[in-house]
């Protein structure tokens, strides 16, 4: 089986095309506590996460390939996410597999996009580790795709 483990605007529900078409081919597996830092971006068509490496608990969402997810749906989220597996080192995401504990308390293992690039000014630590909890706390929105 294959993970997918998303923490921002690609949870289902989120509201951007990239988004909708992807979860066609995605099952929800539920809700899962990672490790790592999380901050918000501010774009001009929304705030968006980045995940570092870290110890605080981000909260997000474990999705198991269907089947019918293949090469192209998973060159979309790359894409959406600015990954290049042909050329990580200038890629704004890299796509690496991170560890979480599935409903049975067992260690699996998802892909997740950690942030690849310095942080921009203005940047904020997203304190709690819930990047929708915390746009929604703080009354902003969500970035809604290119």
């Amino acid at each position: 089986m294959r993970y997918l483990f998303f923490y921002g605007t690609l949870i289902a529900g989120s509201g951007n095309a990239v988004e909708a078409a992807v979860h066609r081919k995605l099952v929800p597996v539920g809700r899962t506590t990672v490790k790592g830092r999380l901050y918000a971006i501010r774009d001009p068509l929304g705030w968006y996460p980045a995940l570092l490496p870290g110890t605080r608990p981000i909260h997000g969402m474990i999705y198991e390939v269907a089947s019918n997810f293949g090469t192209a749906d998973l060159a979309l989220v790359d894409s959406y996410e600015g990954y290049d597996p042909r050329h990580p080192e200038r890629s704004l995401y890299l796509r690496k597999p991170i560890g979480f504990r599935d409903s049975n308390g067992r260690l699996q293992v998802a892909d997740a996009y950690f942030y690849n690039a310095a942080l921009p000014g203005g940047s904020r630590l997203v304190k709690g580790g819930d990047f929708h909890a915390w746009l929604e706390k703080n009354r902003l929105r969500a970035y809604s795709g290119r």
